[in-house]
Formats: structure tokens, sequence, C-alpha cells
């Protein structure tokens, strides 16, 4: 020892030095913080009386507590087990659900069933793929109609008023269209009343009389041409009826006779002769109205004007809009 103490007599000298120098900062630590030490203690010491006061009542409170939840639960225990059996079953039925919808799909991916055939069978390709090509071929002859829109005015010598036409023409060939109008006729629909007055039994007096309404009327026809001439049928003017078209000099020139009215004695007859003066756009007219009745025969003449869908797109985008 005296041997292991003389060879280690530095080290130990060190060792003790340190342990000199730790006490110190220790004690140096202590002495700064006795302060916190201090109040963290008494913290402590109030923590321990605040629980000690306060004990019985938080005590009391989770009592309380504990008894509410009990009353609660066996209040509602027999509710709770309901619910919880419904969950099961629901948890069952979903389970099966599940199933059939595996079992569905499964037969849906091997082509099995309707659904399976209609998804997986070459005929249904084949037919979706000509259906969808019909639509698609609808689709692009609608979009090559053509759209008219046109207005006119005749004046009449007979009743010395105008009669005016609002023109929408739908063309879906060059040989066929449909005609939409609709007519403010200042005659309108003559009614004639026959009076007879009497007095003391005895007749008088034999009169007439007429009344004018629906001085609003519509024309709906479908025309098809042959060559020069074309055929058109459907509602005049707010009867059934029938018209002719003959046209001349590429179809500057075109000459028409209409029919309507023909189940009375005298069916209105009109014939109008009509000359374009700028590519089929501006144009004027002439003719007789009425032919058959003598009464209201009328000659007439007259202009208007025939925009295509062309010319409505140039004229609006040339307008000076600014937004």
């Amino acid at each position: 020892m005296d041997i292991m103490v003389a060879e280690n007599r530095k080290s130990f000298n060190i060792a003790v030095k340190n342990i000199s120098e730790l006490s110190k900062n220790l004690n140096q630590i202590v002495a700064d913080s006795r302060n916190s030490i201090v109040k963290t203690i008494a913290y402590l010491e109030k923590f321990s009386k605040l629980l000690h006061d306060e004990s019985p009542e938080i005590a009391e409170n989770a009592n309380k507590l504990i008894k509410d939840l009990n009353q609660v639960l066996g209040e509602n225990r027999g509710q709770l087990k309901a619910s919880m059996v419904n969950i099961k079953h629901a948890s069952a039925k979903l389970d099966k659900t599940m199933d059939v919808v595996n079992e569905i799909s499964q037969k849906i991916a091997k082509g099995e069933g309707t659904v399976g055939k209609l998804l997986y069978t070459e005929d249904t390709y084949s037919n979706l793929n000509e259906t969808l090509g019909g639509l698609k071929n609808f689709f692009k002859r609608t979009g090559e109609w053509k759209l008219y829109v046109g207005a006119r005015s005749e004046y009449l010598d007979k009743t010395e008023n105008s009669k005016t036409y609002a023109t929408l023409k739908l063309q879906p060939q060059s040989d066929k269209y449909y005609l939409l109008e609709i007519i403010d006729d200042p005659r309108g629909n003559v009614t004639t009343e026959t009076i007879r007055r009497e007095i003391d039994g005895k007749l008088v007096e034999i009169v007439e009389e007429e009344t004018i309404d629906d001085k609003l009327k519509f024309s709906v026809e479908f025309a098809k041409r042959f060559q020069k001439f074309t055929i058109r049928g459907g509602l005049i003017e707010s009867s059934g009826g029938l018209g002719l078209d003959y046209e001349l000099f590429d179809d500057k020139l075109k000459l028409s006779v209409d029919a309507w009215d023909l189940g009375e004695d005298n069916p209105h007859l009109k014939f109008t002769s009509k000359f374009y003066l700028y590519d089929q756009v501006l144009f004027v007219n002439a003719g007789v109205d009425d032919i058959v009745d003598k009464e209201y025969r009328s000659f007439f003449f007259g202009a208007g004007l025939m925009f295509s869908d062309d010319d409505l797109k140039y004229l609006l985008s040339s307008l000076p809009v600014s937004f």
C-alpha cells in the first residue's frame, strides 16, 4: 500500500484537489440558488395546503360525477344494449352486402349477367360505336343547317293598310326548308253575322254585321324543291293551305301562288311576284291578294329583307360595341 501510495501520490493529490473544487462549486451553486429553492419549497407547501383544504370538495364532486354517470347508464342501459345489438346487426348486413357486391363485380368482370354482357360483349361495343357515330352525324348535319331571318311589308290598296311579315327560315338541305312566319294583318279574320230586326212581331229588316278580330296570324310550312318548282304545305296565315313557287333567272325572280281557307265558300288565293335586287337580301314584291273574293280582292306591292346566318354574323361583328 505504501508503494501504491508512493507511486500514485500525484494522482491522489489531483483527485483530492478536484473534489475540493467540486465541493466549493456545489456550495457556490447552493448559495446562489438558495432563494429559488426557498420559494419552490414555499410553493410546494402552499399547493399541499390547498390540496388538503380542497380535497373534500374535489372528492365530493368526483363522487357526484360517478353517481350521475351510474344513473345515466342505469336509465339508458336498455337503449344502449339495443343500440349495440343494432350496430352488430348492421355490421353483419354490411358484411353480407359487401359479399354480394364482390360477387356481382366478379360476374361482371367475367362477362356474366346482363350488365356483364353489355360491358364485355363485342356486339355491345359495335352497337355503341354505331350509336355514337349516328349521333355524331346528326349533330354534324344539324350544324350544317342554314338559318334565314327576314321581314317584309305589303301595302294593300283595298284596305289602304300595310300587311307585315316576320320570317324565320330553317334550311337543313338545299332542296328543302321549314318556314315560320308571324303576320300582322290589318284586315284580320272577318266574321259576318246576320241580324233580324222585328217590331211587334213583324220583320223590319235583315242586317249583316262584320266583326274583325285575330289580326295576328301564324304560318308554319314545310317546303320541298324539285328543280325550279317548290311545293309548300302546312299552316298558312292560321289556316291549312298549300303553296307553289316557280323560280327564274338564277332564283332572282320568284312567282308564287298560295291558297288557304280551303274549306270556306271563297278560299283565300294569293299571287305574288318577288324580285331580288341585291344578292338574295333586298327584294321587292307585288301581286294580287284574295283573288276569288271580289269584295276583298286587293293589289299590293312591297319590299323586304332576308338575312342568312352568315350575313347576321358579319353584321354583328361589324357593330361598334364596346364592353
